[in-house]
């Protein structure tokens, strides 16, 4: 599955932020590609195995939720 997005796109999918896309970038653990003077950060099944998985991100945010409505009763 390859994915062409924009970094606030990848760093949503990877649960990172901004900035640790662009570290990426730099370490040469991510390939990128300008279209129209825009940035796409080219994803792969490799460097999807890099960042947390979206299941986990999932959880987690379904976790907090579950606390929080716990606190309001």
């Amino acid at each position: 599955m390859d994915k062409k997005l924009t970094v606030i796109e990848a760093a949503k999918l990877l649960g990172v932020s901004k900035e640790a896309i662009y570290n990426r970038l730099r370490r040469g653990s991510l390939q990128s590609i300008i279209e129209n003077g825009v940035k796409y950060i080219l994803l792969t099944k490799s460097s999807l195995k890099e960042g947390p998985s979206i299941r986990k991100i999932d959880n987690m945010a379904e976790n907090a939720y579950v606390e929080l409505l716990k606190v309001q009763t």
